[in-house]
């Protein structure tokens, strides 16, 4: 299932299917699902993989029913303290201008 977002800009028809870049390092994880927040994507997703780097640890989490994986950065105290463990249901958060709209997809 298409999964929808709001985009900084874009000259594509709401509802067209889009390539997409969304740096790792621009999105926010929560526990819970955040309120009153001016970021406009705010998706649940499921932790996949914990994979520790020099500099950084990096999360792969599926959204929903769809195969599509996201990583993101974060450090190793937020690992710490939100206590993220694969299986974990979590709620990814980015804004916007966070998303660059690289052009329409051919897929169906």
């Amino acid at each position: 299932p298409p999964i929808e977002l709001a985009v900084g800009s874009s000259d594509a028809p709401p509802g067209t299917r889009v390539y997409l870049g969304l740096p790792a390092r621009d999105i926010m994880i929560s526990r819970d699902r955040p309120a009153l927040i001016s970021a406009r994507n705010i998706i649940p997703a499921k932790i996949v993989a914990l994979r520790s780097l020099r500099s950084a640890e990096l999360v792969t989490v599926s959204l929903g029913a769809s195969t599509l994986e996201l990583r993101v950065e974060v450090t190793s105290t937020t690992i710490e303290t939100l206590d993220l463990e694969v299986g974990g249901q979590v709620f990814l958060i980015f804004k916007a201008t966070s998303c660059r709209v690289y052009g329409e997809s051919v897929q169906p």
